[in-house]
């Protein structure tokens, strides 16, 4: 097991990483996070060593513990200032931050350097794509993250900018490949789907998307009202434009 392979190598620290993210997948987080924080303190001048407890507290997803994740990152800094999984952990904190400017900075120098890390690109894709009149740019960041290594969710990214571009053909396509991958489908990505679909000349699968979107809103679901109405219009216009 895990625990007993730990017992025999205290000392590496992939072994101790996966022993604290299998203690968070069985809901014991803070045991985890312990193990993650006394290994620390025993290898305290090992940059990788607070670099993991940095990144377990961000996998949680609670943004509470993003200023302690943080803490985690600066400390494995000032031992290495070009320790690379805590310049990746700096970036995605600011961006959680909403830095979003110090997100981008911190990305640039990064990528300078080390320009094939898909998920950098990916993750200033996401700061672009969220910042006034740099959908283009945006665009660019999530493209160059396909090309790298193409995921799911960059699929669903660049699927979002290209909808908001207008190259709704383009958007559908790689909507499409991101529910491939059976992701949790959301409200917003309902939307998005009908918004696609009745543009490329499908209301049927328009209506159907919409329709899911509705049923999810209706449970307290969070979406894009402006696209919900839009699509609404829309809908409404082919609706009557049949009649007629």
């Amino acid at each position: 097991t895990l625990e007993a392979e730990r017992a025999e190598r205290p000392d590496d620290p992939a072994v101790t990483q996966l022993y604290a993210r299998a203690l968070a997948a069985a809901g014991r987080t803070d045991e985890g996070l312990d193990v993650l924080e006394r290994f620390a303190d025993t290898h305290a001048s090992d940059p990788d060593a607070w670099s993991m407890v940095g990144q377990f507290l961000l996998a949680q997803g609670d943004p509470e513990d993003v200023p302690q994740a943080l803490g985690m990152f600066r400390r494995a800094l000032a031992l290495s200032p070009e320790h690379q999984p805590a310049l990746r952990g700096m970036i995605d904190v600011q961006y959680r931050l909403g830095n979003t400017g110090a997100a981008l900075v911190l990305a640039e120098r990064y990528l300078e350097k080390r320009p094939e890390d898909g998920p950098i690109h990916y993750l200033s894709a996401l700061v672009l794509a969220n910042t006034p009149g740099r959908t283009d740019e945006a665009l660019a960041s999530v493209t160059r993250a396909i090309d790298v290594a193409p995921r799911p969710e960059y699929y669903s990214l660049r699927g979002f900018i290209l909808l908001d571009l207008g190259a709704h053909a383009e958007a559908l396509s790689d909507l499409r490949r991101y529910l491939e991958a059976r992701p949790p489908v959301t409200a917003d990505l309902d939307a998005a789907m009908a918004e696609a679909y009745l543009a490329t000349g499908d209301p049927i699968m328009a209506q159907q998307y919409f329709d899911s979107a509705q049923r999810k809103i209706a449970t307290g679901e969070i979406v894009d009202m402006r696209r919900m109405r839009k699509v609404e219009e829309a809908l409404l216009e082919q609706a009557q434009s049949d009649v007629g």
